[in-house]
């Protein structure tokens, strides 16, 4: 790997000179690969998460916050890998999020909303519209400005910091472990056309040092998204000041974001990074290791041949092509997707893999000697089941999604007009019809009335997309079980 000295021109800007910062503290650069390779510090992280790593089946996990969880995967990205990495663990994970929500507005639909999952665990990851991002729409143009936008600041984190303590104070009642997950990031460094309130991420950096703080109070955990984010994403940019983790609106991360931020959560929870380790060594028996995959009594071992079968107890977990390209960014696969095959002291040569009697590829003796990362190869069988769990979780998340749309109206739009008769169709269609149209002139009137019309055409079906969710959750632990592989290595030939 050629690591290559980069020559930066700073141009003087505060917003350049952090960026540059934090880059040649953690960042290498790979021309040869185009890969970024970082020194990810998840130690750094207050605590692992030892309550979601000892969730039992039928408990429940619910991820409370704004548009980010509402529309977003770092939860079905946690539930796929627990799902294939755990499939003992019957945890059901419930969307708790609803676009645009605050503190305060999570408070009111509590009652309705969160405590009747009764969650064994809860996630909370609010800030993002409770910052006041109106303040930094522009620049303080002078002191005394400088000043009022201080206080103002002041008094909303002090009251999203009282209404985040009182949400605590609520799960604790109900006797749910507690994670805080810090803010995404608001991309205030990205060169994008969209507006730039800069100053919002300083904000919400703030919101999550005081969270730390509070957690200690409350015996939570905390995952931090913020710093892990803040590194990956001053990377992309000192080679492209265009580039952004969370996409041109400067708050909403897509796949390979949300990628990131699961990636976050998974190593906080302290998996082991073994899919399954196997490592056999053709000239000694008393060195074979089986790790995570239990071997049967039939292992036959020749300098040109090894045999074998073994149950297994988890599959990988399979990356999308959205996904993949996160895999530049944070070592998901060296550190939590390793499915080994290690095989010693064979002859040299070129080697045929067949698992189930399905052909794998083809590997030379010391590829095979250093290890094969079969996660990452989507034809083995146990990849195949993982698709298989993947496309329930993929519907159990499209269906949790829509509860979420019928949520969001029920409980920030229908929740402004208490007089309305919810059990009339006609009254609640005036209603909500009449909501939106106060917001025709804004930017996000197309969404609003997007939203309204699902809710208008869904709602009556409700009950019935609870009960798919359960069912869906019902067959993907049925999928998602690890049988037995018959592995066969031979000789094809030398190099």
């Amino acid at each position: 790997m050629n690591i290559l000295l980069l020559k930066i021109k700073l141009l003087g800007s505060q917003n350049q000179i952090e960026r540059l910062s934090t880059v040649l503290k953690y960042m290498f650069i790979s021309i040869g690969l185009v890969t970024l390779l970082f020194s990810y510090r998840v130690a750094s992280m207050p605590r692992m998460l030892s309550s979601t790593a000892q969730l039992m089946s039928e408990d429940v996990l619910v991820f409370i916050g704004d548009s980010i969880t509402h529309g977003g995967s770092y939860h079905q990205n946690i539930a796929l890998f627990n799902a294939t990495r755990f499939p003992q663990n019957h945890v059901f994970y419930v969307n708790g999020g609803i676009s645009g929500d605050t503190a305060v507005g999570t408070l009111r639909r509590f009652d309705r909303d969160i405590a009747p999952h009764r969650p064994a665990v809860a996630t909370i990851m609010l800030g993002m519209n409770d910052v006041g991002r109106y303040l930094y729409e522009t620049p303080a143009k002078d002191e005394a400005a400088r000043i009022a936008r201080g206080k103002e600041a002041a008094v909303i984190r002090t009251a999203y910091l009282t209404n985040m303590r009182k949400i605590m104070v609520r799960l604790k009642e109900l006797g749910t472990k507690i994670v805080i997950l810090t803010p995404s990031i608001y991309d205030q460094s990205a060169q994008v056309t969209s507006v730039n309130n800069y100053g919002v991420n300083d904000a919400l950096k703030a919101f999550s040092g005081e969270l730390t703080k509070i957690a200690k109070e409350f015996g939570a955990e905390v995952v931090d998204f913020q710093q892990p984010m803040l590194e990956v994403n001053a990377a992309l940019q000192v080679n492209d000041p265009s580039a952004t983790l969370v996409g041109v609106d400067r708050v909403h991360p897509g796949e390979a974001g949300h990628f990131v931020m699961s990636y976050a959560f998974l190593k906080a929870q302290k998996a082991n990074k073994y899919v399954a380790n196997i490592s056999i060594d053709v000239s000694s028996d008393n060195l074979n290791v089986f790790e995570n995959c239990a071997l049967n009594d039939d292992l036959r071992t020749a300098r040109d041949f090894v045999g074998f079968s073994c149950q297994a107890a988890a599959l990988p977990f399979p990356v999308s092509q959205a996904q993949k390209q996160a895999l530049q960014w944070v070592p998901f696969m060296e550190q939590l997707n390793q499915q080994r095959l290690q095989i010693s002291g064979l002859k040299k040569g070129q080697y045929s893999l067949h698992i189930d009697q399905k052909f794998v590829g083809i590997f030379s003796h010391s590829l095979l000697s250093s290890g094969v990362n079969l996660a990452a190869i989507e034809s083995t069988p146990m990849y195949q089941q993982a698709l298989a769990v993947k496309a329930i979780n993929d519907r159990r998340a499209s269906t949790s999604r829509l509860l979420r749309d019928i949520a969001q109206v029920k409980y920030s739009m229908l929740d402004h007009y208490p007089d309305t008769d919810t059990s009339d169709f006609s009254a609640v269609s005036q209603v909500l019809l009449a909501h939106v149209e106060k917001s025709a002139n804004e930017p996000w009137y197309g969404y609003l009335k997007k939203q309204v019309n699902t809710y208008l055409t869904e709602v009556d079906n409700e009950t019935h997309y609870r009960d798919e969710l359960v069912s869906l959750h019902k067959k993907m632990y049925e999928v998602n079980k690890p049988g037995t592989h018959n592995y066969t290595l031979s000789f094809v030939g030398v190099e």
